[in-house]
């Protein structure tokens, strides 16, 4: 992933023209920066923050240096999710002036999503400050890059059907003037299922899911979780259409139109990102209403 030769002018940008080149080098030096709307927007929201720790913070180094195409595909997967982050919150209600976000990154892997949200938030979305919890349960990661972002991301070894993890979710949404989002990037099987209940059930404010692979299906005595999925490959087949597409829709109808005891409508939608370097492009988003009454029942 480094090279001794530069892939532009030797320090026309000022690096060190004796310097390895990294793959993050080679990104911003490239096309796709500026064919890629994802890539392009990573470039521009970034420069003055965590671009810099990539090209120059030691702790960042596993990130710098993993293979061009697997970074670009992480930078768009987090890119996407972060801009229907900021849709969803620009169009709820605030409760503040200036708010704090809390974000939950679940089954993170290295936290890539993570970093970015740290630092994509700002005046511009009313938010005052951030906090991102980044849920995984493989606590072997290397996760340097965290050393450079105590301030922004804290690293939770937890199982995604914990208590503990119920616990920190309902903590942050009862905190003051905290809007709570819950990202999951290419959750694999009942993970997605899980990412809806922790919405619903904690009353977030926004929800952004990118489905993955479809749920096992296990002899009866081992279903942990019930049947919730079973029987979509065969349906597929039966009705000559995408498996992936069927999970992904009975996930958007699994979300309700309303919750909680005083009936707060949710606005969701399912769409695809064609920006995303990645055949898994289906996102499912939510955003929860304030109030009691909605515009349908206004209408009624």
């Amino acid at each position: 992933a480094t090279s001794s030769s530069s892939p532009d002018d030797a320090g026309a940008d000022g690096h060190d023209p004796h310097a390895s080149y990294r793959s993050i080098d080679f990104l911003l030096r490239g096309s796709s920066v500026h064919t890629n709307a994802h890539l392009r927007e990573f470039a521009r929201l970034f420069e003055h923050n965590l671009l810099d720790k990539l090209q120059r913070d030691d702790n960042y180094a596993s990130w710098s240096n993993t293979k061009g195409r697997t970074l670009r595909k992480e930078i768009t997967e987090s890119m996407a999710a972060i801009g229907r982050v900021r849709r969803e919150l620009r169009k709820g209600v605030k409760r503040a002036e200036r708010e704090r976000l809390c974000v939950f990154d679940l089954c993170s892997g290295k936290g890539l999503l993570s970093a970015c949200a740290g630092y994509a938030f700002g005046d511009d979305d009313g938010i005052d400050s951030v906090r991102v919890h980044m849920v995984d349960n493989d606590s072997r990661m290397k996760l340097d890059h965290l050393k450079s972002e105590t301030e922004r991301v804290t690293f939770h070894a937890m199982d995604m059907y914990s208590s503990d993890l119920d616990a920190l979710v309902a903590r942050e949404c009862a905190a003051p003037n905290t809007r709570v989002v819950v990202v999951g990037i290419h959750l694999c099987g009942e993970l997605s299922r899980r990412a809806i209940e922790l919405f619903v059930g904690h009353k977030c404010d926004v929800l952004v899911l990118a489905p993955c692979c479809l749920v096992r299906e296990r002899k009866s005595g081992k279903r942990r979780f019930g049947k919730f999925g079973y029987g979509l490959s065969a349906a597929a087949k039966r009705l000559g259409t995408c498996s992936s597409d069927l999970w992904c829709k009975l996930l958007y109808d699994t979300l309700p139109s309303h919750v909680d005891d005083d009936f707060v409508r949710v606005y969701k939608t399912y769409d695809r990102d064609e920006d995303m370097l990645t055949e898994k492009s289906a996102f499912i988003t939510a955003r929860r209403g304030e109030g009691a009454r909605c515009d349908a029942c206004d209408d009624a």
